[in-house]
């Protein structure tokens, strides 16, 4: 015989849970993004006009 239903809620209860730990993971990452969005502003900013430039590319 196959899974039972209660088999088959337990298995979308672990389910959740892995996918609620991914969604937290994920705006940890959204968080960083913006902090590095932010420092790169940031640096375009400390080059004085003038300055030749690095060579390095910055969005």
């Amino acid at each position: 015989m196959g899974p039972t239903n209660a088999d088959i809620i337990a298995m979308l209860g672990k389910i959740d849970l892995k996918l609620n730990d991914m969604d937290a993971r994920f705006k940890v990452l959204e968080g960083l993004e913006r902090k590095m969005d932010n420092f790169e502003k940031e640096l375009k900013k400390t080059r004085f006009p003038g300055e030749k430039s690095t060579g390095w590319k910055i969005k």
